[in-house]
């Protein structure tokens, strides 16, 4: 196992830390917020990531996004990952142990785990406020 340095300046800008535990086949739906970056430890995780609208796409990539939005990636059909690579720009791919991503703000993605995954990270909170949500920094 290698220990991941983080360099100061990303623990910095970063107010919410994040430890992930996530058990095989299971993961996350199709989400957006601030930038973050989340270090694996243990497991493969694979990741699904859109690019903010607007982009120059036609409208029925919003309508293909917003019927994914309540299922996680392991129930989307073949025709909606295409549609999304297609119509949306949707970029796939593998994270390993000892690999770090960074997801930009307002960048829509979301998870599968291909074993037990554990990981941890930090995740930029200054403006969740902005986009109705809730959060108290203190866990409360």
């Amino acid at each position: 196992m290698h220990l991941i340095s983080s360099p100061y300046l990303l623990i910095s800008s970063f107010c919410h830390v994040v430890i992930s535990y996530v058990r095989f086949e299971k993961g996350l739906k199709l989400h957006d917020h601030q930038d973050a970056w989340l270090a694996a430890v243990v497991g493969h995780k694979k990741w699904y990531l859109v690019p903010p609208y607007p982009l120059s796409v036609p409208t029925g990539a919003t309508l293909a996004a917003t019927r994914i939005l309540h299922k996680e990636p392991d129930f989307w059909s073949d025709e909606e990952k295409e549609n999304l690579k297609v119509q949306a720009g949707m970029m796939e791919c593998i994270q390993r142990p000892g690999e770090v991503i960074y997801v930009p703000a307002k960048w829509k993605h979301a998870t599968s785990s291909l074993e037990d995954c554990i990981a941890f990270g930090a995740q930029n909170v200054k403006l969740l406020g902005t986009q109705g949500r809730k959060h108290k920094p203190n866990g409360g």
